[in-house]
């Protein structure tokens, strides 16, 4: 059985800190380990942009997935409905 590595927290944080701006590399690091999901998800979420304006639906499909991932929205600082 293959011996598996567990970097600090800190590590991956900090790995996950310079990669903040970097929304496809981050949802690509939600896939490698579930311990990564939580700063994954920090960086991803803390500011989502809604653009009602250019696509109607865009509001009501993010109001439809909120429920349905409440540990998301607690991600949330700051939300932009333009």
């Amino acid at each position: 059985m293959p011996h598996t590595l567990r970097l600090p927290a800190e590590v991956t944080d900090t790995i996950l800190d310079y990669l903040h701006d970097d929304r496809a590399t981050l949802r690509t690091c939600c896939l490698v380990a579930r311990t990564w999901l939580p700063s994954c998800r920090y960086h991803l979420f803390s500011e989502v942009v809604v653009r009602s304006a250019e696509h109607p639906l865009s509001l009501a499909n993010f109001l439809e997935f909120l429920p349905t991932s409440q540990d998301i929205a607690s991600y949330i600082r700051t939300l932009k409905v333009v």
